[in-house]
């Protein structure tokens, strides 16, 4: 490959284009070698080699996101790594139960997985399993010993990460198994909070039932009703206050949900709040 170089000024140097074009064909093409060749010398060594492949990972996670069975058998048979920390700072559990491989979350189970290892960011497999639509694998790790009220690093939990992506069937089982609803991050948030943010009146009312507070604030004063308001949500402010929401609390910065619902030009809701005020 031509390497000359060219002067400007006396002072500056570039390279000639076609220098650089054969550069950015270079890194593409090992790109795309790595890409397809690594993962096939990753699969194919033994278990000494594969303690570590290229990018520092080990291997029985990468099985786990793949959903492949033989491979995970293989490792597993090993008897050991069950919770290793691979990609994406995950281990195979917390792979196995966010993918929804079902077959390979028994396998590790079985094992002796470590149902409430965690992620570098507290997140752990029942936490991460609550935002998908698969309540079949939070239920069988709360069977094993799953903590419901485990919470990541910004302290949110399974119930908070249901409710926040509205899984309503997984909702009832975190619940039962003893799951906290008043838990609060550390904004101040609740699972009831995040369900009013995600808009799912199904989730509010559970919540409610379970015996969510209605008038808890966050760290910036801010209600669920508060928040209802300030998304124009007709139907969850309805809701809220037939649970007992109160329409005259205030934020940090002395807003009522009627003021901050007002501020966004949501009429109805406001006309509903006022009406709320006033038969206070």
């Amino acid at each position: 490959m031509a390497t000359s170089l060219t002067h400007s000024s006396g002072k500056n140097h570039h390279l000639h284009l076609v220098d650089l074009l054969e550069v950015a064909l270079a890194i593409l093409l090992a790109v795309a070698l790595a890409t397809a060749i690594v993962p096939l010398l990753f699969m194919n060594r033994t278990l000494a080699e594969r303690q570590a492949d290229v990018g520092g990972h080990h291997p029985l996670p990468l099985a786990a996101m793949m959903g492949d069975v033989a491979q995970v058998e293989r490792l597993l048979a090993k008897g050991t790594g069950f919770n290793d920390l691979g990609l994406g700072q995950m281990s195979a559990l917390m792979w196995a139960a966010t993918e929804g491989h079902t077959v390979i979350l028994e396998k590790l189970l079985v094992a002796g997985a470590d149902v409430n290892a965690a992620n570098t960011w507290g997140q752990t497999a029942t936490i991460l399993a609550a935002q998908w639509d698969d309540p079949a694998i939070v239920k069988r790790l709360l069977q094993r010993g799953a903590d419901p009220n485990a919470f990541t690093r910004s302290g949110r939990t399974a119930l908070m990460a249901a409710a926040q992506y509205g899984q309503a069937a997984t909702m009832p089982i975190l619940i039962a198994a003893g799951a906290r609803v008043n838990n609060q991050d550390r904004q101040g948030e609740t699972a009831l909070m995040g369900a009013v943010r995600r808009g799912s009146s199904t989730t509010i009312t559970a919540l409610l039932k379970a015996g969510a507070d209605v008038n808890r604030q966050n760290h910036a004063g801010y209600s669920a009703l508060m928040l209802a308001a300030e998304r124009g949500d007709l139907a969850a402010v309805d809701v809220l206050l037939q649970a007992g929401a109160n329409p005259n609390l205030k934020h940090r910065d002395a807003a009522t949900a009627r003021l901050i619902a007002q501020e966004r030009g949501h009429e109805r809701v406001v006309e509903r709040l006022l009406q709320a005020e006033l038969s206070s």
